[in-house]
């Protein structure tokens, strides 16, 4: 899963330089579907599947902690 310090490079393939970024594409995310993160994580960067299964604002909050490029 998405660990503290990840950056997030990328959301469903679309490209995340910013916060405004990150909260439109946020915003698409359903309960229930997939969102695939490209992040970095120390030397690698690596591809992560996370599953919504809660509302979004709950997502964002949870996720305030990451870095985005």
């Amino acid at each position: 899963g998405i660990r503290r310090g990840d950056v997030i490079s990328e959301m469903n393939r679309a490209p995340v330089k910013n916060v405004a970024d990150y909260q439109n594409l946020l915003a698409s995310v359903q309960k229930g579907s997939s969102v695939l993160f490209l992040v970095k994580r120390g030397g690698s960067t690596i591809y992560i599947a996370v599953k919504v299964e809660w509302s979004i604002a709950l997502f964002f909050f949870d996720l305030r902690f990451l870095f985005i490029e």
